[in-house]
C-alpha cells in the first residue's frame, strides 16, 4: 500500500493562492485527514486537495490529504470506514462506494455503513487509446475490439479491480459483445502512462486529461461516453452519435464519513461543501477538471447514494460481473 501524508499547498494550476501547508489554526494539534483512496494525480486527488486549500482557518484542525491506494479504492475505503466517527476523518470517494457491495466478493467493511456528506460534482467519461492504435473513431475502436478478441485481445488500464473504471469496461464488454483485457493500476495517472507508452492500447479518461493529451498528439479520443458532447473537445462525437446508446458512464466525486458520525459534524462539513460551490473560484477550478457542481444537502446525496445502490445490483442481477482480485 502506497500512503502519502501531503500537507496542501499552492495549486496554482486553478489560480489558487495560499500559504504552502494546510495550516494549524488557533494552535490545535487536531489534525483533519481527508483520504483519498486513489494516486495522486487523479480528479479525486484534485477536489480533495482544493476543499483543503479552502477550508483553512475555517475548521480547527489543521489539514491533510492522505492517499491510501490500491484494490481499486477499497483499501482507502476501509480505512475511512473503520475510523472514529469524530470528525476528522472524511473520504472523497467516486463511483465505487456504490458498486463495491455488489461488485467486490472480499470486504472487510460495510460501504453501505459510511455516512454520505456532500456530493462535489460530475463528470463525463471519454474513451482514449494509444496514439498508434489503428483506429480514428468508436466504430472502428469496435470492429478492431472485435476482431481481435478471440486472438490478440485489446487491452483497458483501469485504476484497480472494482474501481469505476473497470465496472465500465465490463459494461462496455458486454454491450459491444467483445472480449478485452483489464489491466489494474494503482490510480488513473499510472495507467494513463502505459497508454502513452504504448504498453496498453486503452483507459477512460476525463475530459480536461483527454483534451490536454489528444493537443498534445499523445494519444486519439474516441468518443464522449455518453448523451452531450464536452466543451473542451467540441468535435469529438458521444458514443450515442457514434451508434452506441448504451455505451454510457461518467463519474462523480463526494465527501462521505465514517459510520455513526453525528448529524452535527455531517451538517458542518455539508455547509462547507455548499459554501465552497457557490464560490466563483472554486466552480472554475472545478471546470478546468471539466467538473460540474453539484451540491445540495447531505440527506439528498444519501437519497441518491441509495438509489445507486439498487441500480448497480439490479445491474448484477442481470448478469454484470466484474473480475475481482
Amino acid at each position: 500500500m502506497r500512503i502519502a501524508a501531503i500537507f496542501i499547498g499552492l495549486l496554482a494550476s486553478f489560480g489558487w493562492t495560499g500559504p504552502a501547508a494546510a495550516q494549524d489554526s488557533g494552535g490545535t494539534s487536531k489534525v483533519l485527514r481527508i483520504v483519498v483512496p486513489f494516486a495522486p494525480g487523479g480528479s479525486n486527488d484534485v477536489v480533495a486537495r482544493m476543499l483543503a486549500q479552502s477550508w483553512i482557518g475555517k475548521v480547527d484542525s489543521s489539514i491533510v490529504v492522505e492517499n491510501r491506494t490500491g484494490a481499486g479504492g477499497n483499501i482507502g475505503t476501509e480505512f475511512v470506514a473503520k475510523s472514529r466517527p469524530d470528525g476528522q476523518t472524511l473520504l472523497l470517494v467516486a463511483n465505487q462506494l456504490t458498486m463495491a457491495p455488489v461488485f467486490k466478493t472480499k470486504s472487510n467493511y460495510d460501504p453501505k455503513s459510511l455516512v454520505p456528506v456532500a456530493k462535489i460534482g460530475s463528470q463525463p467519461v471519454v474513451v482514449v487509446v494509444r496514439k498508434d492504435l489503428p483506429v480514428s473513431n468508436l466504430h472502428e475502436f469496435v470492429e478492431l475490439a472485435k476482431k481481435r478478441s478471440n486472438v490478440e485481445p485489446l487491452t483497458f488500464g483501469s485504476p484497480g479491480f472494482g474501481s469505476p473504471h473497470q465496472v465500465f469496461f465490463e459494461q462496455m464488454q458486454r454491450d459491444l459483445g467483445v472480449k478485452m483485457v483489464h489491466v489494474p493500476f494503482r490510480g488513473i495517472a499510472p495507467a494513463m502512462t502505459e497508454v502513452l507508452s504504448g504498453r496498453i492500447d486503452m483507459t477512460f479518461a476525463t475530459e480536461n486529461s483527454a483534451a490536454g493529451l489528444v493537443a498534445d498528439n499523445k494519444v486519439k479520443a474516441l468518443a464522449v461516453l455518453g448523451p452531450s458532447r464536452v466543451k473542451m473537445l467540441p468535435q469529438l462525437q458521444t458514443s450515442v452519435e457514434a451508434g452506441y446508446p448504451k455505451l454510457r458512464a461518467g463519474f462523480w466525486y463526494a465527501l462521505v464519513a465514517p459510520p455513526h458520525t453525528p448529524k452535527t459534524i455531517v451538517d458542518r462539513y455539508n455547509a462547507l461543501a455548499e459554501e465552497d460551490l457557490k464560490n466563483p473560484r472554486f466552480v472554475a477550478g472545478l471546470a478546468k477538471r471539466g467538473i460540474k457542481p453539484e451540491g445540495g444537502s447531505a440527506n439528498v446525496f444519501a437519497k441518491e447514494v441509495t438509489g445507486e445502490f439498487a441500480r448497480w445490483q439490479q445491474l448484477a442481477d442481470e448478469g454484470l460481473a466484474i473480475e475481482v482480485q
